[in-house]
């Protein structure tokens, strides 16, 4: 699993490294020979889906979501904060199972379609496949963390 998720943020750093050579090729092409990139706002947008989604299961696992722990730290002590944190990790699991299979659903239906942007007329769905792979990876993250935090609620021993 750990293999994936490191896959995914290489491929998400590598998507990071396009837009910025593609950012300063624009930014070239149309100050110094008077001639953009066409349709480069669609090509950023769907650059940009697979930046978000598919850093998000390496993010879980560094811990490197931003987190409100100040309360849940002064409040809960031991056995309770591991339970709170379980519980975080089970609502977070079900609202990304809930992205994951909608999103799924929707690019799916951009595939059969044959759904296009606009003005590129490049295919929607590869972006769109983004966000289940991206969230799916998520929630067995998710998973495992909550795991994790069951077993510690239930068998936290003070000092631990």
């Amino acid at each position: 699993m750990k293999q994936a998720d490191t896959v995914l943020n290489l491929i998400c750093v590598s998507l990071i490294m396009v837009l910025m050579f593609f950012a300063a090729g624009e930014i070239i092409g149309r100050y110094f020979f008077n001639s953009p990139i066409p349709g480069h706002i669609e090509i950023v947008e769907l650059i940009m889906v697979g930046v978000v989604f598919l850093g998000l299961a390496y993010t879980q696992l560094q811990n490197g979501h931003i987190r409100m722990q100040l309360l849940q730290k002064k409040i809960f002590k031991g056995r309770f904060y591991h339970m709170a944190e379980a519980l975080i990790l089970l609502f977070s699991l079900v609202v990304f199972a809930i992205i994951a299979r909608s999103s799924f659903i929707a690019a799916l239906d951009a595939y059969e379609f044959g759904d296009i942007t606009s003005y590129i007329n490049w295919p929607t769905w590869p972006s769109k496949m983004c966000i289940p792979l991206g969230s799916f990876l998520l929630c067995l993250r998710l998973s495992m963390q909550f795991v994790q935090q069951t077993c510690l609620s239930i068998w936290y021993q003070p000092g631990n």
